[in-house]
């Protein structure tokens, strides 16, 4: 059984920091009881979980989807306009480069969330999870770049 730890799928349990849970007496019976408990769940619960999963598909493909193409051609019709001034001002400057840095958000972005839903799986190994170790340290840093850069 594979569980889901963010963006990784962890199948071996033994090297997780948690796997003394289980070798330890007292707390595994602790554990074992919380886990016969949720595997009495009933229906309701495992229907309002696949429908949070489906609105969350909905959200992360079609909304930010339209979000990431609509911020990109936003953005580089400001980097056109800005483009025509003849004037170099450093006012200017920062606001090509804010839209720039907005530009490299969105795409992080597109590719940490749509992306999920538009790639398949591999039979040995899934696209989306190898390139999210590189992705979301991107996406990150490009959300304080563009939060931050007005202040510099």
């Amino acid at each position: 059984m594979a569980l889901h730890c963010g963006t990784h799928y962890i199948t071996d349990c033994s090297s997780s920091p948690f796997s003394s849970l289980r070798t330890n007496g007292s707390s595994s019976s602790t554990f074992d009881r919380s886990n016969s408990s949720r595997s009495n769940a009933s229906s309701s619960v495992l229907t309002r979980d696949a429908s949070a999963r489906d609105f969350q598909a909905v959200v992360e493909l079609y909304v930010i989807g339209v979000l990431v193409a609509f911020g990109i051609v936003a953005n580089v019709v400001s980097i056109v306009v800005l483009k025509r001034y003849r004037e170099r001002r450093d006012s200017l400057f920062l606001l090509q480069a804010l839209a720039v840095v907005d530009c490299l958000y969105l795409v992080a972005a597109a590719l940490r969330y749509p992306l999920r839903y538009l790639l398949e799986p591999g039979t040995t190994a899934d696209p989306y999870v190898d390139m999210q170790p590189t992705v979301f340290p991107l996406l990150k840093t490009f959300q304080v770049e563009v939060v931050t850069f007005p202040f510099r």
